[in-house]
């Protein structure tokens, strides 16, 4: 039989019991550039400072990956009813998950973050009616001020465009998908000042191959953003 401490985590997660309980949580030890975990690390080495063999390999655009979770069929039925079936609320119980990250990096870096969600090419906005990373973005800042009492970070809706309607890219290699995203996204003109020595969390659903997030990340550096930290629900583990 659970006990009251267990039915309270169910009563707030937004799963049930079993489904909880299959979730595969991202923690340390991981590499601090993507969070790719670790199956093991050695006595006496500080985790902390470890990055991942394809990272030391290709080191990446981004300044650091947050995933909440590993992806599976649980995380993957959840952000399909987030994305397709009109399920917005459910955009605040990924955000309870992902805010957790914020702390550490708003002390690290400070609270004048800006939040940018991956965005959506405006046909498929008009056709979908939200973009669900704004959305996730949106929530993650209510929770954070809520917990923290600030007025800070910002959500800044419009910094980021998708000039370019790409077809869907599931199915598609990683190679592949670079280069259907090449020069996908512009910078808002308006921010052109604003966002040079900016840091900026970067949010999107799920991690895939990382090819629309290096897109956007280069897009924001070429414009004279200092970090781009990356936060996602969910990310592919290979």
């Amino acid at each position: 039989m659970r006990n009251n401490q267990t039915n309270n985590m169910m009563k707030h997660s937004g799963f049930c019991f079993s489904c909880w309980s299959a979730l595969k949580f991202l923690t340390p030890p991981w590499c601090i550039s993507c969070s790719r975990p670790f199956e093991f690390v050695e006595e006496g080495v500080d985790s902390q400072q470890l990055k991942c063999g394809h990272c030391l390999d290709q080191p990446p655009l981004h300044d650091g990956i947050r995933a909440a979770l590993i992806y599976d069929a649980i995380t993957s039925k959840v952000i399909l009813k987030l994305k397709y079936a009109g399920r917005i609320a459910i955009a605040k119980l990924i955000a309870d998950h992902m805010q957790r990250f914020m702390y550490d990096d708003c002390n690290r870096i400070g609270d004048d973050i800006w939040l940018i969600a991956v965005p959506l090419h405006w046909t498929r906005l008009w056709k979908r009616t939200y973009n669900q990373s704004a959305l996730i973005a949106d929530a993650m800042i209510k929770a954070y001020r809520d917990i923290n009492n600030i007025a800070t970070p910002e959500h800044i809706v419009d910094a980021l465009k998708r000039v370019k309607r790409t077809p869907p890219l599931m199915g598609n290699s990683g190679k592949e998908r670079k280069k259907l995203l090449k020069n996908a996204f512009a910078l808002n003109p308006k921010y052109t000042q604003q966002i040079k020595g900016r840091n900026i969390i970067l949010v999107d659903d799920v991690y895939t191959s990382g090819a629309t997030t290096d897109a956007c990340v280069k897009t924001l550096k070429s414009a004279g953003a200092a970090k781009v930290i990356i936060y996602c629900w969910t990310r592919v583990i290979k």
